[in-house]
């Protein structure tokens, strides 16, 4: 992101995934109103990281920490602030974007008449399942993730076209938007996944 003069940003300037909504407390369907209040998503995937830190510094015991460092290595603390925030990442999608007709507007996206609306769990699922690798440990953490609802994807549940992830600008805003929010908890997309055989 850059500053512009006078240390200003303008809109301009703002990367357009910045704009995608994560949360509205507005029930959109039965409401119309020109206020069109949201969190962005990058702001829920960061609250809900430092929420996992807080819960991993404070409320988990310290046999249970030790338990998730030896499965997911020295730096699970931050595998586990990580995995948490990105549980919404498939919100960044052209079906779930579009359930809010005067927000999809910000997405600096397109959109066509074929955009599937897939539980967007299961979207996160396949996005992070990329993301992290092909070890079945990074299988089992991105359903982990992807489930967060309730119902963990099955692998059929997992392949999925440009009818659900939306194209190419779809998929730059959300490895723009992971790579913003790892740099933040200074998780390390590019670094090769390793096997841990105790996940599975």
């Amino acid at each position: 992101m850059q500053i512009g003069r006078g240390g200003h940003i303008t809109t301009s300037q703002i990367p357009h995934w910045v704009q995608l909504w994560g949360k509205t407390s507005r029930d959109w369907a039965n409401q119309i109103s020109a206020s069109c209040r949201y969190h962005p998503l990058l702001y829920h995937i960061l609250d809900v990281a430092a929420v996992a830190g807080l819960v991993w510094d404070y409320c988990l015991d310290l046999q249970l920490r030790k338990r998730f460092e030896t499965a997911l290595g020295t730096d699970a603390r931050t595998q586990i602030v990580f995995l948490s925030g990105a549980h919404d990442i498939g919100k960044a999608s052209p079906g779930f974007q579009k359930k809010i007709p005067e927000l999809s507007q910000n997405s600096g996206c397109q959109f066509s008449q074929n955009d599937q609306d897939r539980p967007h769990g299961f979207i996160s699922a396949h996005v992070l399942n990329k993301i992290l690798g092909s070890c079945q440990a990074s299988a089992v953490l991105a359903q982990i993730a992807g489930g967060h609802h309730g119902v963990f994807p099955r692998s059929v549940e997992l392949l999925m076209g440009r009818d659900t992830l939306g194209d190419n600008c779809w998929n730059t805003a959300r490895q723009e938007l992971l790579q913003e929010f790892s740099n933040t908890v200074g998780f390390n997309l590019n670094q090769p996944a390793q096997s841990r055989s105790e996940i599975t």
